[in-house]
């Protein structure tokens, strides 16, 4: 079953209501989820013991599912995948020195945009039940060790995400820490989920993923990019390079994981979706017009992606209407006559996801591909690049210059060459 229960991490420590969905049962697949509320308030004596360790570890699991769930629109609207035609969605509150509560929750309803409080409290969660998970004995607790790898894990997702968007961060009402300390505190989460791993042999997580170790070594390659491009003091960024690349070599074919959504309650849906397609809060963004040339910008715009006969990404029939195959990948039509919520912005509309429930991409093969392409460039990269576009039958990528190998790794053309299409998988 699912529970839902409002919550509020207090800064001593205390708990007075966890902000979670709770998803009771075994580690195998979900079963049918039911709505409950629970009276009162839960305090820590009550939430952190034997019989309610599972519990809890699924609840900072569903937490950071919430919390990115709403951030992928957010963050997709500051990269300009897709332009705002509502003042009723946005993620200021985000960013403000106090965060409301009702504003920076997970999404409980069709105009919030609310994502910090998700990740920030299933973090806490996970780093609060993790230390209680060792306290306790395999004969307390079932598939113990499992539970703190995914503790471990899920404390380095949310601190991950929060790492790359923020520039100082604090937790638990701690002291500020820079984006290199956040990002490595993510690095140590992950690979403490690891070293149970290798205790407890690879497992499937509930129908999030078929490979718990896939998992944890991709979004720890993602880690380590981030160090070893810009993060970490020059004398470390080889070693982290060095690390990411073996971390994404550990990922293989087809594989995937997700943040799972479902049609109720509100906290479980796909936000994109609900805000896109059902509110019509956002419409997906087209090319920028450049105020200096009144030309196109390039690497702007998401509408009628294609590859060129050349392998070059183009978008929006730049520079030559209709010319190359269609890109499958982020599929988007107008909706002619339709404006959002604005009254003035023609809607066009996304079909990566077409209903409530549709589960998201947190993880998977594409990404290590690119990760391993970053790191190696030329005809590697190349090569790499190539088997993704193989796995969508698209034109293949030729090229010996790092700058064009570099502009097609992210899915931009070089300037010359049309438009953006962005980071496609």
């Amino acid at each position: 079953m699912i529970v839902t229960f409002r919550s509020k991490v207090l800064g001593n420590g205390r708990v007075s209501a966890l902000a979670v969905l709770v998803m009771v049962g075994g580690l195998g697949a979900c079963d049918s989820l039911l709505e409950v509320s629970l009276p009162g308030q839960m305090i820590e004596e009550t939430v952190f013991t034997p019989v309610m360790a599972e519990t809890t570890v699924l609840s900072a699991v569903a937490a950071v599912e919430c919390g990115y769930s709403t951030f992928i629109p957010a963050g997709s609207g500051r990269e300009d995948a897709w332009w705002r035609t509502s003042a009723l969605y946005g993620g200021w509150a985000q960013y403000q020195e106090e965060r409301a509560s009702t504003t920076s929750v997970c999404v409980t309803g069709g105009s919030a945009g609310g994502w910090y409080m998700g990740f920030q409290s299933g973090r806490n969660l996970a780093e609060r039940v993790y230390p209680a998970l060792q306290g306790w004995s395999d004969t307390e607790v079932e598939n113990r060790e499992r539970l703190m790898a995914v503790a471990a894990a899920y404390a380095g997702i949310a601190y991950q995400v929060l790492g790359e968007v923020f520039c100082e961060l604090a937790v638990d009402a701690g002291p500020l820490m820079s984006q290199e300390q956040v990002l490595k505190k993510s690095e140590q989460w992950l690979t403490t989920a690891l070293n149970h791993l290798d205790s407890t042999g690879d497992f499937a997580f509930r129908n999030i993923t078929p490979s718990m170790r896939q998992l944890t070594h991709l979004i720890r390659a993602r880690v380590r990019l981030d160090l070893g491009t810009k993060y970490a003091p020059e004398g470390e960024r080889a070693t982290y390079l060095a690390g990411a690349a073996a971390d994404a070599g550990m990922v293989q074919p087809g594989f995937i994981a997700y943040i799972t959504r479902d049609g109720t309650p509100d906290s479980r849906r796909n936000t994109f979706y609900w805000n896109h397609s059902v509110n019509t809060h956002g419409s997906i963004a087209g090319p920028q017009i450049d105020r200096v040339t009144d030309q196109p910008a390039p690497f702007t715009g998401y509408r009628d992606l294609r590859i060129d006969a050349a392998g070059r990404a183009v978008v929006n029939g730049f520079p030559v209407v209709g010319t190359g195959t269609p890109d499958p990948r982020v599929p988007v039509s107008i909706l002619e006559g339709h404006f959002g919520n604005d009254s003035q912005t023609q809607m066009y509309l996304q079909h990566k996801y077409e209903s409530y429930g549709e589960d998201i991409p947190l993880a998977r093969w594409a990404e290590a591909q690119l990760i391993l392409a970053e790191i190696e460039g030329g005809q590697s990269a190349v090569d790499r690049i190539n088997a993704l576009r193989d796995v969508h039958q698209l034109p293949h990528f030729s090229s010996t210059d790092e700058a064009e190998i570099r502009d097609a790794r992210s899915g931009l053309p070089r300037p010359e060459a049309g438009l953006a299409t962005g980071a496609l998988q």
